[in-house]
This record gives C-alpha cells, structure tokens and sequence, in this order.
C-alpha cells in the first residue's frame, strides 16, 4: 500500500494512515474472501474428482491418489493435474520394451500399488509446480491490489484533510500488445471517486483494478475542483426549488481556476431535468440552487450576492428557453448586476457580459437560421446590441 501512496505523501508531507477504518475493513474483507475463495475452490475441486472418480469406478485407494494431488489447486488447475494423471495411466498401461522389463524386476509388488505410487509421484511433482505457479500468481495480484487500494485511500484521505479537491478516477491500460481485450475496453472509463467503473455494457466491474489476474492496468486521479470546494450530489440536482446553499470558496482572481470550476459544473448540470444554477461571488463563493423546467427563482434569495457574480444555468431539454437566454434571464443580468452569465443545453454554450466588444453581434448567418437553432440566438443579438452588452454563443464539446 506505501508503494501506491508514495507520491501523494511526498507531495503534501502526509503519510497513509493504515488504521483508518475503510482499509482496515478493505484488509478485512480481502481475508474473508480470500479464504472464501480457497475455500469454495478446494470444495469444487474434490467435489470435481469425486465424481470423475466414481464415474470410473474407483477403488477407496486409487480415489486417494487421484484427490492428494489436487489439494491447493483452483479448479483450472486441477483439470489440468487430471487430464496429466489419466495421460500417465495410459503411459503406464502401455510401457515401452524397456519400460516393460524395467516393471517385470517388481513382481512381488502388487501391479496395481506399482502403478498408482508411479502415477501419484508424478502427479504430485506435477502439482507442486502447479502450486508454485499460483504462488507467484497469488503474490503478483496481492502487490497490485495493494498498490491501487493504497493510491486510492491516499487520496482519499488527502481530499478528507482538506489537501485536494474532488477527484474523478480515469482507468489506464498498460498500452502495449499484452494488454488483453477487456481490458482495452475499459481503457479510459471514467467514474466518480466513490462509484464503480462500469463496462460497455453497464456492468459494475469495481472501484478500482486490477480487472483479473495479472492485470496491468491502474487509475489516474483527475483532479476536478480546488481543495474546499464540494460537488453536486445527483440527489440535489433533481430536487426542484431548493434555496441557494454553499458548496465551498475559490479565489476569484484565479481566472484558471475559475473556468475549471464553471466547466466542471456545467458538465454535471447540462443534462438535467430542471434548472441547476451555481453562482460565483465577486468574493469567491460557490452556490448552488434549482428550480423547474423553465426558471430558477431561487436565486432571487441570494440579493446583493448576485451583484459582479459569475452565475452559469441549464436550459432543460424541451423546456420554453433552449438554444439562448430568455427574457427573465436577461433581466436577471442587468437588474442584479451580475458580471457574466451563461446558459448550457444540450446543443450550446451561451453568455452575457459586459464588453460590449466580446459579442458575436452582427455574425448571424444563413445556417443559424436555417438550422432551427438561429431565431432566439437572433433576438438576443439584437437585445444586447440595444442594451451595449455583450453576448457570445457556441457549440459545446
């Protein structure tokens, strides 16, 4: 776990607490189903031989010999260990000359016990190799395990702490011709922090790889807001009419940050049902609020809040303002003072600012029209041109 964590407590001088209890009960439930696991595998395999014993009718002795290889061996490995047992038999049934006057000096040895102290012999040197096999396997997928969970606990306590914001996980593959298919399909997947990564088919296949037995792939951590600053639950995104409530602060000359932040929400809010609004205060506050299909009221209650704030919505798809701002918004803009407002469905990205120089007035086409798209991208031109405002639209990625 250390190994995965090294670089995040070298960056910020922390050090993975292994007593805190997500990766004591992490430990605890890898033993438990470790030994679940081994468990149901030894059951199978005995359960496996048992039949193919008795199928061949057996004796008490020769089931004996045919079982003690198996033990400690998972399933894959004990069909190989008995189609290796049955292939001796039939070498010992069928010697060649040598072999034959070699068995002839044991005559006072029972020809069964012979054959089945010869196949058991080389059955067990056979699974020995086996279980040196599944050692080694064992060992390999114990050190990634470890190594992705102590890279995601570190930063997950680190996010605890205050030390780094909201992270999103992406899944990377080694990239090179050994990777195998379902692991190129999850290639670049990308999930929320506490959720599961899903397959192309919607799948949960876990929080975190390894995906299978040595599996190379591991989770880059994108690093989405600042430190303090929280994200939206999916629950207070499709709950109509809530009152603005702070998610967190930013510094608000950090144009950089700043833009980070809008695209991060406008990515999670463009989708919904309802309008999700998030207002960014002349002095760094973050809020969120929403309304229904077609207003957001609420925002009303933040008052002077509003004035020099950069506030950015969504236009719900088939609600009465998609494409552009609608009248309420634009007297939103101008009678609060808000320094910069935008709007996002599921087509375009669309602001209003005071430069009346930043404006996409007057660049009206014949496609804009003619795409069914262009008539309230062309009224609002002609507000803000009357008003001296500016005003931008485009299409988002």
């Amino acid at each position: 776990m250390k190994a995965g964590a090294a670089n995040i407590e070298q960056e910020f001088s922390i050090e993975l607490n292994l007593n805190a209890f997500k990766i004591r009960k992490w430990l605890n439930h890898r033993a438990y189903n470790f030994v679940d696991t081994s468990t149901h595998n030894l059951e199978t395999v005995i359960e496996s031989t048992l039949r193919k014993c008795r199928a061949r009718n057996f004796t008490p002795l020769q089931t004996a010999c045919a079982i003690r290889p198996m033990i400690g061996l998972n399933p894959r490995q004990a069909a190989a260990n008995w189609k290796f047992q049955r292939t001796f038999v039939m070498y010992l049934s069928n010697p060649n000359p040598r072999r034959r006057r070699s068995m002839s000096k044991r005559n006072s040895i029972s020809d069964e016990i012979a054959e089945l102290l010869e196949k058991l012999e080389g059955a067990l040197n056979y699974s020995l190799e086996q279980i040196s096999q599944y050692a080694r396997l064992l060992a390999e997928k114990n050190w990634v395990e470890e190594y992705n969970e102590g890279k995601y606990e570190i930063f997950r306590q680190a996010m605890e702490l205050g030390l780094i914001g909201v992270c999103e996980k992406v899944w990377v593959t080694a990239e090179d011709e050994k990777v195998c298919r379902d692991c190129w399909m999850m290639s670049g997947n990308v999930a929320a922090f506490d959720e599961q990564f899903r397959d192309k088919q919607g799948n949960a296949v876990g929080l975190i790889p390894p995906l299978h037995p040595r599996c190379r792939c591991v989770v880059y951590y994108r690093r989405l807001l600042p430190p303090g600053l929280n994200d939206i639950t999916p629950t207070a995104m499709s709950t109509p009419n809530t009152s603005p409530y702070l998610l967190g602060r930013v510094d608000p000359n950090d144009g950089e940050q700043l833009a980070a932040v809008i695209r991060h929400y406008e990515e999670r809010i463009s989708t919904q049902s309802i309008e999700n609004a998030i207002i960014i205060t002349a002095y760094g506050e973050v809020y969120h609020t929403t309304g229904d299909l077609n207003t957001v009221n609420p925002i009303l209650l933040l008052g002077n809040k509003l004035n020099g704030a950069t506030v950015t919505h969504n236009h719900p798809r088939d609600s009465a303002n998609e494409y552009s701002f609608s009248g309420n918004d634009i007297e939103l803009f101008m009678s609060h003072s808000i320094e910069r407002l935008r709007g996002i469905d599921e087509r375009f990205v669309y602001e209003l600012n005071r430069n009346p120089q930043d404006s996409d007035v007057g660049s009206v086409t014949v496609e804009d029209m003619a795409d069914g798209f262009g008539y309230r991208h062309f009224k609002v031109m002609e507000k803000a041109e009357e008003l001296g405002i500016g005003y931008r639209r485009w299409r988002h990625e």
